[in-house]
């Protein structure tokens, strides 16, 4: 099991700033608990999660009602989104 708490920042300047909803589903098709806060700066957002195995995990990302289709990343890692 992993311990270790994961953040990925989305920093969604360039496209506008609607609202995100984003889910995070392991390896074994079941939905993480996660929680996405707000930068500081205003340009986007930290989603935070807790991966509990290794493995693809899928991002399943709606931003201003519109899903951007295909976010896979090996966890624990970081990255970031650029939503344009």
């Amino acid at each position: 099991m992993l311990t270790e708490t994961v953040l990925h920042e989305v920093r969604k300047r360039e496209a506008g700033m609607a609202s995100i909803d984003v889910t995070v589903v392991t390896p074994t098709s079941k939905e993480l608990p996660l929680e996405v806060k707000s930068l500081p700066n205003g340009e986007g957002d930290v989603i935070e999660y807790h991966p509990t195995l290794p493995g693809k995990y899928c991002f399943n990302v709606i931003y201003g009602g519109e899903a951007i289709p295909g976010i896979f990343f090996l966890s624990p890692t970081a990255f970031f989104l650029f939503l344009h």
